[in-house]
């Protein structure tokens, strides 16, 4: 019933080149007090968003995958765990992520009814998993003191056991205008709301 401030997160797309290729850059930044920061890049193939590389550090937790021909490589260090070296072929392009896939959602052709099942490294997995995109509604919600229409998106569970990731995409520019992990009933919720 009460909204605490505990973090921010900043996400930065640029535009580059990689081997001849077009790429997009995506860093981003994740600080929630002193003890919890993540820090991370991927690198995606422009013309269908693949998976070039991606590189996490955090507290706890980070990993470095290269994704080439279908294959990932690389390594994942996890809480209280041996570091795991990756080398799986999936034989098909694969998406990198940062928890959830929100950086994916504004360029997704949202519409009634629509749903969508892709797939992704993940580093906590060590490989590829897939991950659900479902438009669940759509509602108009206040951004910057004016009314935006919004597709509801759920994505999938996330964290905690029974908990879920949804994100609100304006209908109109795709922008996220505000998220939420939403645990089991009675349980806190989590919001990120972008800023106007």
């Amino acid at each position: 019933g009460e909204r605490t401030p505990n973090s921010v997160t900043t996400r930065r797309i640029s535009e580059d080149t990689y081997e001849g290729t077009d790429i997009y850059v995506l860093d981003y930044l994740h600080v929630s007090g002193p003890n919890d920061t993540t820090v991370s890049r991927m690198v995606m193939r422009a013309d269908d968003l693949a998976l070039v590389h991606h590189k996490v550090k955090a507290n706890t937790d980070s990993a470095a995958v290269s994704a080439s021909g279908g294959r990932l490589t690389g390594w994942v260090a996890l809480p209280e765990q041996p570091v795991q070296l990756v080398d799986v072929n999936v034989g098909r392009p694969v998406f990198g992520v940062e928890g959830q896939i929100p950086w994916l959602l504004p360029l997704l052709p949202f519409r009634e009814g629509y749903r969508a099942v892709v797939p992704h490294f993940s580093q906590w997995e060590g490989g590829e998993v897939w991950e659900d995109i479902t438009v669940v509604g759509s509602e108009t919600v206040d951004f910057g003191g004016k009314p935006v229409e919004c597709w509801i998106i759920d994505t999938g569970e996330l964290g905690p056991p029974g908990s879920r990731g949804y994100h609100w995409v304006a209908k109109t520019d795709r922008k996220i205008v505000q998220s939420v992990l939403r645990g089991n009933s009675g349980g806190p919720e989590y919001w990120a709301v972008a800023r106007p």
